[in-house]
């Protein structure tokens, strides 16, 4: 679960899932655009929806109720889930690859909404290109 300090803002319920309205709109607006703007492929929309939910889970169970609450920390004990896995909700380590996948749809979420809301993403782990080999900090679909 979170190992990141909770924000005192509480999360509200969202009546299809169980999680904020705002931050299931902003996922839902995010892989909006990757299908109507990207075009991208089934392969990857499906892909990158399944490690868009389990980022919105954890930023569910962090009390994280919109994206512009989300903070570095966030987002490296996310990557640090995903390779250990999440026995609480049987979700298996993944591999380097789909660590780097998921990291890169992220990256991607975050990016598209702050230049949706006018703000910029100024995290490292977001911003700075990633050195080559390094998983942990992969590109985003918006650099390639």
């Amino acid at each position: 679960r979170c190992a990141v300090a909770r924000p005192a803002q509480r999360v509200l319920p969202h009546p299809c899932g169980g999680v904020s309205s705002v931050l299931a709109a902003q996922l839902d607006t995010y892989l909006d655009h990757l299908t109507v703007e990207r075009g991208a492929a089934a392969n990857t929309l499906s892909s990158y929806r399944r490690d868009l939910v389990r980022y919105r889970d954890y930023l569910t169970d962090c009390g994280i109720s919109d994206l512009a609450q989300v903070r570095e920390e966030h987002v490296a004990e996310f990557v640090a889930v995903l390779r250990r896995g999440d026995p609480d909700r049987e979700r298996p380590a993944l591999a380097a690859s789909s660590v780097a996948r998921a990291l890169i749809a992220v990256r991607g979420l975050h990016r598209f909404t702050a230049a949706r809301d006018g703000r910029r993403a100024t995290w490292r782990v977001l911003s700075n290109p990633p050195p080559r080999g390094d998983v942990s900090r992969s590109r985003s679909p918006s650099t390639r």
